[in-house]
């Protein structure tokens, strides 16, 4: 059989062109700014072209106002058959073929390796179960402000619960909650109201990775739907600098700034240093949001073997308003007095507001002993507190079955005052061995770990009734009582201990993969109630359990020669031929196509591949 592709010249001049496949009758669409790859041989089999000439691409001063994803694309290694007259510099520290690591910069929108489902540097087809990675590119294209956001193609998640004036970065994943990690390592939240909930600036990250399915074989206790891992961006040994202006809806102003390189000539420290600040109103009246981040972080690399990265950030949100659920009998049931428009606000703009602030530090440290040996660790202490005031539509309070968040009048919608204090404070660790040998032919991938982490939260949540308003014609100004007036309905303080060890074994067989995994957990849980929910007194819990993973991979020869060589032949650069003289048909300045063909045998084994060709396409 033929794999015959086509791409018109025309398309190659815009990195919105796409390189079109056919296989087995199945077509798929590959953007060539996406694909990874460079340009093929431009020699044709049993056939001769017309004389042309390759522009190499000149070189670039840099400019301060330079996108990111442009400067992380001129620092990171290209897939070539044939090198260029200017090649691209190799990042140092990466490694692979490609230069491209699990926990590093990804060019475009396809990432090959992730260590969210094996904890090691692993490509995502060795891997047993699924995973989503959402590059630093992708977030930028969809113009992402929050992780939600950013998750949106995502399949399997289910996002925005809570409405448009969400503060929570929570998620579903199958249908179960998903735990949320931040570098490998767990993200707290308060236990009592679960308002203490850290929220990460997708500016910050280099990556987000959606890994689907049980995984308390690697990191204890996590729901059955799968977790959420980000990567935080960090320090280059090459330099990048870039600095973000934006305006838009709503008053919008936003100014966030990227820099990254080496301290001194030798490469010897890195640094990065990311920040961000916004003020902007929101889609309800009077909401409104003012954000300010800034996460620094140091690499020491002494040896080509050992690299120290300290890991920080502090992020501050002071927001007016509130979660303002709109209610469903003036807004999706019939009602006759029509809709509310979906900017109405229902609760009270001189008191309600939430602020969030907070903190972490943290290193990853790696340490090769030689080439089969290399020791892990990663440490993060992380600290996030809460305060709310929040007055929001209570639609069950009084109103009739027909007819859900107004009273019998149609238009009288019932309220509450929330009064939120939270806080918690985590220490996670995570030591790892690796170790890489043979035993005849099965290669062995071994990773043996211990991790820990302590929690310690605070909780107090308090309400009450407040006076009703008129959802058609809010009139606002209602007596909220003080907080120090009403009793505690949760008022808990909690700590949590949890320690596991694990071990892994990824075997290879040829194109066979089989991945063991094993971890023993123990944990235990104080919590002190001193509110009504739950009853007071002291509850203690100790927990132990054991869980595993047998997964089974079997790579396709013929898949992964079509990836490598579709990678091979576009490059993420686009390539501008010119026609120097007329080919004795006329098709001088007439639209090129470049064709690249690959043939399988009975076994589905790649036999032969004619590189990229030029050919003439006349246009109508």
């Amino acid at each position: 059989m033929e794999f015959d592709c086509e791409r018109p010249r025309a398309w190659v001049a815009s990195s919105k062109g796409l390189f079109c496949a056919t296989v087995l009758g199945l077509s798929m669409q590959i953007e060539p700014a996406l694909a990874q790859g460079g340009g093929g041989s431009d020699q044709r089999s049993g056939q001769s072209l017309p004389p042309v000439t390759i522009d190499a691409p000149k070189p670039q001063s840099a400019r301060p106002a330079q996108p990111a994803r442009r400067a992380a694309r001129s620092q990171s290694v290209s897939r070539r058959v044939a090198a260029p007259a200017q090649r691209q510099a190799v990042e140092p520290g990466a490694r692979g073929a490609v230069g491209e690591r699990a926990n590093g910069p990804v060019v475009g929108y396809l990432a090959n390796q992730s260590a969210s489902g094996t904890k090691t540097d692993t490509p995502l087809l060795e891997t047993p179960q699924s995973i989503s990675v959402v590059t630093k590119d992708q977030i930028a294209a969809q113009g992402a402000q929050t992780i939600v956001e950013a998750l949106r193609y995502t399949p399997g998640v289910t996002l925005d619960t809570f409405g448009a004036t969400t503060f929570f970065d929570s998620g579903k994943l199958r249908g179960f909650d998903a735990p949320r990690y931040l570098d490998g390592l767990r993200l707290p939240i308060d236990p009592g109201t679960q308002f203490a909930y850290p929220r990460i600036e997708p500016y910050g990250l280099e990556r987000l990775e959606v890994l689907r399915g049980p995984s308390s074989g690697l990191y204890g206790q996590t729901d059955p739907g799968g977790l959420i891992n980000m990567i935080s961006k960090r320090p280059t040994a090459l330099p990048q600098h870039e600095i973000v202006g934006t305006f838009g809806s709503f008053d919008r102003f936003q100014g966030a700034f990227d820099t990254s390189g080496p301290i001194d000539k030798n490469g010897e420290f890195l640094y990065r240093l990311v920040g961000l600040a916004r003020s902007t109103d929101g889609q309800q009246d009077f909401v409104h949001e003012n954000k300010v981040f800034i996460a620094p972080s140091l690499t020491w690399r002494p040896t080509m073997d050992t690299s120290f990265t300290l890991l920080s950030h502090y992020q501050n949100v002071d927001n007016k308003g509130w979660q303002q659920y709109v209610p469903g009998g003036a807004s999706l049931l019939p009602n006759p007095f029509g809709r509310v428009p979906y900017s109405r606000y229902l609760g009270e703009p001189s008191a309600d507001g939430y602020k969030l602030e907070q903190f972490s530090l943290g290193y990853a440290f790696e340490h090769r002993f030689d080439n089969n040996l290399q020791f892990r660790s990663n440490f993060r202490y992380f600290d996030v507190s809460n305060n709310l005031v929040g007055v929001r539509s209570e639609g069950f309070f009084g109103a009739p079955p027909s007819v859900t968040g107004v009273l019998a009048d149609f238009r009288t919608g019932p309220r509450s005052i929330n009064y939120v204090n939270s806080a918690v404070q985590n220490a996670a660790l995570d030591n790892q061995v690796q170790a890489d040998f043979a035993t005849g032919p099965l290669i062995h991938k071994v990773l043996v770990g211990f991790d820990y982490q302590y929690q310690t939260a605070t909780s107090d949540y308090k309400f009450a009734s407040i006076a009703p308003i008129d959802v058609f014609a809010p009139v606002y100004g209602a007596f909220l009582p003080p907080p120090s007036t009403l009793p505690s309905f949760i008022n808990t303080d909690t700590s949590l201990k949890q320690a596991g060890l694990y071990a892994q074994d990824q075997i290879k067989l040829d194109r066979w993969t089989l991945t063991l995994t094993g971890r023993q957990d123990w944990a235990q849980a104080e919590t002190v109630s001193k509110g009504i929910f739950p009853a007071a007194g002291t509850y203690l819990q100790n927990d132990r359990a054991s869980t595993g993973r047998v997964g089974l991979n079997y790579l396709f020869v013929a898949l992964r020669q079509l990836l490598d060589l579709v990678r091979a032949d576009v490059g993420h650069r686009p390539v501008r031929k010119h026609i120097q003289a007329d080919d004795g048909r006329g098709c001088r300045d007439r639209p090129q196509v470049q064709t690249a063909r690959i043939e399988f045998d009975a076994d589905g084994r790649i036999f032969r591949h004619h590189p990229a060709e030029c050919a003439d396409r006349r246009s109508d």
